[in-house]
């Protein structure tokens, strides 16, 4: 079975994914690196039919970004070529014969991609042959866009790593507490709301705080570095890529990791923090479909049972696994016509 990925990301989620995968006989190719750039992703089709003539079957679409056309903030009218890219590449599978299966990630991107992210999730969800979830919380949320997938599968986040007791790092015991917010930082993480909170803290209580991952946001780092000023000593920025030899030490500094989310569908940042023996502090809102122990071998079930186009019935799911629970009887959606655009 062949398993084409779109997009490539260094996120480690696909690579131990895809790892996993690969030892139980499925071979995984990624779309879209033919060239570097996003605007001249227009070969996606013709290499999606020179895939299909190689044998594969299944498109695996993880998020949307590689959609993003360069210089959409300048001319937003890009935005609407990158829609109508977008929904061409989705007929270009079907027309193939082929199978998409979208992780649902994120319901709309972080970014804006499209003239209207909510519409084009609308449009993922309608041509997607099977959505997995990461928890049950994803189907209320694809509710609340006016849309329920035909075929959902949850599927809990896997651990990035065996799981290690709290006791057997460093970072706990007397002294000030160390708190952490750790990967990308971007406007939907809720930094700004972490650092106002944060100095809202009395000097009495002893407590650091690190803000550390990549920050591409020039207007947000220079409000960071203002807000991090007013408590010198006591907050620390990283605005850096943090390399993978340096992610253990920083996490077992910690006495808690703080996700202050403003919106979240899967956080594979709480997820690495706990398998760390980390505990993870979130808006009492947020679910983040938390992990079990994966199962790579129902996962790679998953797709062969996809391609063969064998109805989602429980007798051959694996048991840790279930379809994504259907909004109950009388609840609210909104019209797809009434959808507010993403800002």
């Amino acid at each position: 079975m062949i398993v084409l990925a779109f997009p490539w990301d260094s996120n480690p989620y696909q690579r131990l994914l895809y790892g996993e995968m690969e030892k139980l006989g499925a071979q995984v190719k990624y779309a879209g690196r033919l060239t570097p750039s996003h605007t001249l992703n227009v070969l996606l089709p013709l290499e999606l039919a020179v895939w299909r003539l190689k044998g594969a079957r299944i498109v695996h679409l993880h998020w949307v970004f590689g959609f993003r056309m360069v210089g959409a903030d300048r001319l937003p009218m890009l935005r609407a070529v990158a829609q109508w890219w977008f929904l061409l590449w989705l007929w270009t599978i079907r027309t193939l014969h082929m199978r998409l299966i979208w992780t649902a990630h994120n319901l709309t991107p972080h970014d804006r991609v499209f003239a209207d992210d909510v519409a084009a999730s609308v449009s993922l969800v309608h041509r997607s042959d099977l959505v997995v979830a990461h928890g049950d919380h994803v189907a209320p949320q694809l509710a609340s866009l006016g849309v329920v997938p035909g075929r959902s599968v949850v599927i809990r986040h896997g651990p990035f790593l065996p799981a290690q007791r709290a006791s057997s790092l460093s970072g706990v015991g007397a002294g000030p507490r160390h708190l952490l917010f750790f990967r990308r930082v971007h406007p939907q993480k809720g930094i700004e709301d972490l650092l106002t909170a944060f100095q809202r803290l009395p000097d009495i209580v002893g407590c650091h705080l690190t803000v550390a991952g990549v920050c591409r946001d020039p207007d947000l780092r220079s409000r960071l570095e203002t807000a991090a000023a007013k408590r010198p000593g006591r907050v620390t920025l990283r605005l850096r890529l943090i390399p993978d030899e340096e992610v253990t030490d920083l996490l077992s500094s910690a006495d808690a990791v703080v996700l202050p989310f403003r919106q979240v569908t899967t956080s594979g940042s709480a997820v690495l923090a706990l398998c760390h023996g980390r505990p993870v502090i979130v808006p009492h809102w947020s679910r983040c479909g938390i992990c079990r122990r994966g199962q790579p071998s129902g996962m790679t079930t998953v797709w062969h049972r996809c391609a063969a186009r064998s109805p989602m019935s429980p007798p051959w799911m694996p048991r840790s696994w279930r379809p994504c629970p259907r909004p109950r009887s009388g609840t609210r959606t909104r019209q797809v016509g009434q959808r507010r655009r993403s800002t």
